[in-house]
């Protein structure tokens, strides 16, 4: 008899993932000494479709590190850059995106156009309520552009989205850091339409059609994790997103008032 292995471990590639980072962080000691500037990143994790999706999908993910002041590209909290910091206010850039799909892998969306990059930038606000060597309490105020693109045949404006919330991070020297996060976002016009519009010439007997309107859309709990290593370290993130009081809830698109996301990420220095 004949093992199909590459189909085993297609079907089986999350938990080697996860095997993976679990041996590794038993086996080596933790450093954060003489960090180089320069990296590689392979990520995976599984992501929903959209928010409110009814389903989601394992994602992959190649990246660059880059360790600088006005430019920061590491672990899985996106892209960076410092512009002003004292003690208490730290003014910077930030970038964050996410994955397309095609419409046809998402039952509500069937006869849709597909689901994009989207691709967010724009300045950032920390306050920090309390810092010091091992904990920091801060406030933070994103406000993002979105760009939703395919990079061929489409690109389109996307509207602003604003993202207030809390994070308290601990450092341990044996543990890694740790962040934990409590935000809220509302997004223009724009955004929710690209997410929960539904044109008339896309009504269906199942698939109303829906005018989207600017406003709140969910709440974000997560914890980050970094654990670094002798020149290379480990990264994972949790987020649970309600949306519960969004206001396009009554769109045939907004399914579900919860989604989870989980994601790993492993970074080697060059």
């Amino acid at each position: 008899m004949q093992i199909n292995w590459s189909a085993i471990l297609k079907g089986q590639s999350h938990w080697i993932v996860l095997f993976f980072v679990f041996f590794l962080s038993l086996t080596i000691k933790t450093t954060a000494d003489a960090r180089s500037k320069w990296g590689l990143g392979l990520g995976t994790g599984w992501l929903p479709d959209y928010p409110a999706a009814a389903q989601g999908r394992q994602r992959y993910l190649i990246f660059p590190v880059y360790r600088g002041r006005f430019f920061r590209v590491d672990r899985v909290t996106g892209v960076s850059g410092e512009v002003y910091n004292d003690s208490r206010v730290d003014f910077s850039w930030n970038f964050i995106f996410q994955f397309p799909t095609d419409s046809e892998l998402i039952p509500v969306r069937r006869g849709m156009q597909d689901l994009d990059w989207v691709l967010s930038l724009g300045p950032e606000l920390k306050y920090f309520i309390y810092r010091s060597q091992s904990h920091k309490f801060y406030f933070r105020f994103p406000i993002r552009q979105n760009t939703c693109t395919n990079f061929s045949s489409r690109t389109r404006f996307c509207g602003i989205a604003f993202n207030p919330g809390f994070r308290h991070t601990y450092w341990s020297n044996s543990m890694g850091e740790f962040t934990i996060r409590a935000e809220a976002f509302s997004d223009s016009s724009e955004y929710q339409q690209y997410f929960f519009q539904v044109n008339p010439q896309q009504a269906t007997p199942d698939r109303e059609a829906f005018h989207a309107r600017a406003g709140f859309l969910g709440f974000v709990y997560g914890l980050f994790h970094s654990l670094p290593f002798e020149g290379w370290d480990l990264s994972s993130a949790v987020s649970l997103y309600d949306y519960s009081l969004a206001i396009n809830q009554r769109s045939p698109l907004f399914v579900h008032k919860t989604n989870v996301s989980v994601f790993f990420a492993v970074t080697i220095d060059l």
